[in-house]
């Protein structure tokens, strides 16, 4: 499979499509400005915003209208800004348009500051394409062409993916540390209840989870612990679904237990329509290179429901084809998708509610 790095080896300027609805936004911006001049700059800003974000959704980067200065109408009246927030580089990119020919351009003192970079849009006087010229990291007061890095130098700055076969041997990535603020509300209620009726319920649901078998067998578990019970249950059942919800049981009784499966969470730092998320993934070994993967978002800090139309994607190594897809409904407390993958196996996560988007790649 060819990689993003291959083809902006062969390709330096990347075309990008302007649509009518990206002109209808941008003017928008326009008709606040107080001149014309104002008015001309506040839309190639918007536009150039639009083709850089394009531009990285199909290179499979994240990026966040919503916390992008550019996005604010009040601060687009005081600065000559075109910044794009970049969740997975936790920092803004400024796009800045030039008409074909130039070759030196002056950088605004607004966007000296706080940049982790410059992206670097040629747009056209009809405003249907966009060219992304490439990129570079910093700037003074001016840039020349010469200047510019093809966008690969932009991905190099990407973080590696999250390694969840490392989690296996307890070694979590940065961010993806176990919390127990973030962990305790996926802990059923079974564990706050008195000793006796957890016995019971705890008890009760192991069984429901034999019997869901097509050929069960309750024999290991009417004198049998529960953790064992449960630990025969994922060694040996076929279904996938029935090893997952035992699992999961196990890891809410025994989070140390050696079949329980490995879960962490991690606060995606983007709010989506004012509420914070968290994004907990599960690894559970399967047979030889096989593995279970659980990706569960939910809603923290006294938050209790997601916002509806909150979309879960799995996409593939490269972040151009959509695998899988759920989507939150009003009042659902959290959406999940369970999937097997194979040691190796590269996929990335992407969640999308409006402008607001965050992406995470990940390898089994």
């Amino acid at each position: 499979m060819t990689d993003n790095k291959d083809i902006l080896k062969e390709l330096m300027a990347i075309a990008i499509p302007i649509t009518a609805t990206d002109r209808s936004r941008a003017q928008i911006f326009a008709k606040q400005q107080p001149t014309q001049a104002r008015a001309e700059q506040a839309y190639r800003n918007a536009i150039a915003v639009l083709v850089t974000r394009r531009c990285l959704h199909w290179l499979g980067i994240s990026s966040n209208l919503e916390m992008s200065d550019s996005w604010n109408l009040l601060n687009c009246l005081l600065e000559d800004a075109a910044d794009l927030y970049v969740p997975q580089l936790e920092g803004r990119l400024e796009c800045r348009a030039i008409r074909p020919g130039d070759t030196i351009y002056l950088i605004p003192e607004d966007t000296e500051q706080e940049r982790i970079g410059y992206v670097v849009v040629q747009l056209d006087d009809t405003y249907r394409e966009g060219q992304v010229l490439g990129f570079f990291a910093s700037a003074s007061t001016h840039f020349s062409m010469s200047d510019l890095q093809p966008l690969e130098a932009l991905i190099d700055r990407l973080p590696m993916p999250v390694n969840l076969g490392e989690w296996l041997n307890q070694r979590f990535d940065q961010g993806w540390e176990p919390r127990d603020n973030l962990l305790s509300s996926q802990k059923k209620s079974i564990l706050a209840s008195s000793l006796r009726n957890r016995q019971d319920e705890i008890k009760q649901r192991v069984e429901q989870l034999y019997l869901k078998q097509a050929n069960f067998n309750l024999t290991p578990i009417l004198s049998a612990e529960p953790e064992i019970a449960l630990a025969q249950l994922i060694q040996t059942t076929q279904e996938d679904e029935i090893r997952w919800q035992a699992a999961e049981l196990l890891w809410q009784l025994d989070s140390r237990h050696p079949d329980c499966p490995v879960i962490s969470a991690k606060d995606l730092g983007v709010y989506f329509e004012g509420r914070t998320v968290a994004l907990m993934v599960g690894v559970l070994p399967k047979v030889e290179s096989s593995r279970l993967i659980l990706l569960r978002l939910y809603p923290f800090e006294q938050e209790f429901h997601l916002p509806p139309g909150l979309k879960l994607e799995v996409l593939d190594e490269t972040g151009s084809q959509e695998l899988f897809q759920v989507e939150s409904r009003r009042q659902d407390d959290y959406i999940q998708f369970k999937f097997t993958g194979d040691v190796g196996d590269r996929f990335n996560v992407r969640l999308t509610l409006h402008e607001a988007s965050f992406t995470e790649s990940f390898i089994i």
